[in-house]
């Protein structure tokens, strides 16, 4: 009996002290509970690990311990925390293993504990990290004394640790992640209110700029318009001066006109500077010419210092050095009311074959505040919007002209104060050279001494007349037509020793008919006549286009009699030739010569033709109402393929046109294109009432 209570005395006493442990080990895990996502707010993963770490070990008995975590990207698994550090070795080594040999990848998808033996035979217990079932990394801990020894319960606890350890890094992780998105949304909206400010800013300076250039627009109009109208029966005196009032103002709008343009070619990237031989002395002279007169109406002294070291050939740009020039001097003159404008050039040193030039201009006028300076050389900027009232211009001209300067590997600056006048300075390279060998032309005379037959094409009217009256009254022929149809009548029915061709028309343009002429076998008499542009692009892409496709010389628009003159200097009058008449509506002489001179042959052929000719327009119409370009394009071949069989130019080429808007799915081309088939069609009809023999 006594032995029985013992045996029931130890038994009691064992079962308290599993109690007392059991509630150790709770307590713990209560504990353990809470620490990491405490510690998980710094979102620095290093504190969380080594907060588990600590409740792992009053879990159960284990000594060094390592995590290894996979990258957020899911491109690494490498080591995150280790304690002690020098058990790291030992971790890297048993990972290697355990990853080849596939533990690794086992104990990442399941959610349990696992013993096992390293290498070295220590017992390892490892066990994943993963939070709502995403597989973040594992933890390997070294077990000291028996593994068996380890309760249940214990490992149970290890598991919820390691499962709040590894939801606090994923949440660390996406707290982090939501922080750089949320700085990536405060820099763009920074980005996006800076931005809106610069446009309001931007849109101020342009509203400014327009309201200026509308000024500058008008105030020359007003004095062609006013001239013109008050100029009607006056003498030819009084005609004479108003007709100098109309070209200056003409030449003013000219120079507003191109200063939008060069702002708009230097936006898309397109300034180019010539590299060529001039006189610096005579261009300097010029300058000095024209602005001294300016100075000398206003009462100004006007000064040119030069220093002895100066050049005077180089290579670059004249014009567009003159024009940076012109610039500076036109506004120091404008802006000075009394006192004095100078300009000084001076040599500052030398660079192997290049020099730096130095350009300063000087005036004792109004002056620029200090606070707009930085913003002087900026497009649609100027001082203050009373200077543009009281002064005019654009606020184009410096903007302009610092992009010219540094487009010439230079730069511009100014010194300024309000009422004691500016100081403009700029930088240039230049090369020094020797003066060039001058050509020697042949005394052109306004062109009389050599008469031209010449073709002009222009859509517009007034610039029909204008061109037309400056040709003949060099002493040419002119013949007008105002579209690219019509020039090519007109050249299958005579020869001309030269085409002024206009680009934008509509209809045929220009350099479609440009390759209609060069076209071999083609309607025209002369297929090597020389075709110059007229044109208002005036791009430098757009001339070396122009060029390439077969023009011979290129106008920019306005054009005056010596431009017109230097296009011409090259041409040389033909020897006359018979007009060959209705080339252009039906060949019929080369027609009998490609039927081996059998005329009846050819006859049959052209009556075949126009019977079918109506068949093959109508279904042409009928397939642009439906939309059915692939019909349309099928019908323009079928067209393009027998006019040109029969000789029929006009057709043929219309028929082309079609062809290719099909293609292109052009359905506004398609529209005018019918218009010009019937017109085809007409001439083609009035070919044969009017008699003419086949």
């Amino acid at each position: 009996m006594e032995e029985r209570i013992r045996e029931l005395e130890e038994r009691i006493s064992l079962i308290n002290s599993e109690r007392e442990r059991a509630r150790r080990v709770l307590d713990d895990a209560v504990d353990s509970l809470n620490v990491p996502v405490t510690l998980g707010q710094s979102g620095d993963v290093s504190d969380v690990l080594e907060s588990v770490a600590s409740r792992i070990r009053s879990l159960i008995n284990v000594g060094e311990i390592a995590f290894f975590l996979i990258s957020e990207d899911g491109l690494d698994f490498s080591r995150e925390w280790c304690d002690p550090a020098e058990s790291a070795d030992f971790f890297e080594s048993e990972r290697t293993i355990l990853v080849e040999d596939g533990t690794v990848a086992w104990a990442l998808g399941r959610n349990k504990p696992l013993n096992l033996t390293s290498s070295d035979g220590t017992s390892l217990l490892i066990h994943s990290l993963i939070a709502q079932d995403e597989p973040l990394g594992i933890m390997m801990a070294c077990i000291e004394g028996d593994p068996g020894g380890i309760m249940d319960i214990s490992l149970a606890f290890v598991t919820v640790v390691l499962g709040a350890a590894a939801g606090v890094i994923k949440n660390s992780r996406l707290y982090r992640m939501i922080n750089d998105l949320n700085d990536e949304l405060r820099g763009k909206v920074s980005r996006l209110q800076e931005s809106e400010a610069q446009l309001a800013e931007a849109n101020q300076a342009k509203d400014r700029f327009l309201a200026n250039v509308s000024h500058e627009i008008r105030t020359p109009l007003n004095a062609i318009l006013g001239t013109a109208a008050i100029v009607r029966g006056k003498s030819p005196a009084e005609m004479d001066r108003a007709l100098e009032v109309i070209k200056d103002e003409g030449h003013a709008l000219l120079a507003l006109i191109n200063d939008i343009l060069d702002l708009s070619k230097m936006g898309a990237g397109f300034l180019d500077l010539d590299e060529a031989p001039f006189d610096l002395f005579e261009l300097l002279e010029a300058l000095e010419g024209s602005y001294r007169s300016e100075a000398k109406r206003k009462g100004l002294d006007f000064s040119l210092d030069l220093s002895k070291d100066i050049p005077r050939w180089i290579t670059g740009d004249p014009i567009r050095l003159r024009q940076v020039l012109s610039n500076l001097l036109g506004n120091a003159v404008k802006f000075t009311s009394s006192g004095r404008v100078s300009l000084t050039v001076k040599s500052l040193r030398s660079d192997g074959d290049k020099l730096t030039l130095s350009f300063s201009v000087f005036d004792t006028g109004i002056g620029i505040p200090r606070e707009v300076v930085p913003r002087l050389f900026k497009p649609f900027s100027q001082a203050d919007g009373s200077t543009s009232r009281k002064y005019g211009g654009t606020g184009l001209g410096l903007a302009i002209s610092r992009r010219i300067v540094r487009a010439m590997g230079g730069d511009i600056s100014v010194e300024s104060e309000r009422g004691r006048g500016s100081t403009f300075s700029l930088d240039v390279e230049v090369i020094p050279c020797d003066p060039p060998v001058p050509e020697v032309y042949s005394p052109v005379d306004n062109g009389r001494i050599r008469p031209l037959s010449l073709l002009v094409v222009e859509d517009s009217h007034t610039n029909r007349v204008v061109i037309e009256a400056m040709l003949r009254d060099m002493g040419h022929d002119v013949t007008t037509v105002s579209s690219g149809r019509g020039a090519i009548r007109a050249l299958s029915e005579r020869c001309f020793d030269g085409v002024f061709m206009d680009i934008q028309m509509p209809g045929m343009d220009g350099l479609e008919a440009t390759a209609i002429i060069r076209e071999r076998g083609g309607p025209v008499l002369d297929r090597d006549v020389p075709v110059i542009a007229l044109t208002a692009n005036v791009m430098k892409e757009d001339k070396e286009r122009y060029l390439a496709e077969g023009m011979s010389g290129y106008l920019p628009k306005p054009v005056t009699r010596e431009d017109l003159a230097e296009a011409l200097r090259n041409v040389e009058p033909g020897d006359p030739r018979k007009p060959v008449s209705g080339r252009y509506v039906l060949d019929m002489t080369g027609l009998v010569e490609r039927m081996g001179g059998d005329r009846v042959i050819a006859n049959l052929v052209v009556k075949t033709f126009r019977s079918d000719l109506a068949k093959i327009v109508e279904k042409i119409k009928t397939s642009v109402e439906d939309g059915d370009f692939r019909k349309v394009r099928m019908g323009g071949h079928t067209l393009k393929g027998a006019a040109a069989g029969a000789g029929a130019w006009g057709l043929k080429i219309v028929g082309g046109r079609i062809q290719t808007a099909a293609e292109s799915e052009d359905g506004e081309l398609l529209n005018d294109l019918m218009d010009e088939l019937v017109l085809e069609m007409d001439d083609f009809e009035h070919f044969f009432c009017g008699g003419e023999e086949l």
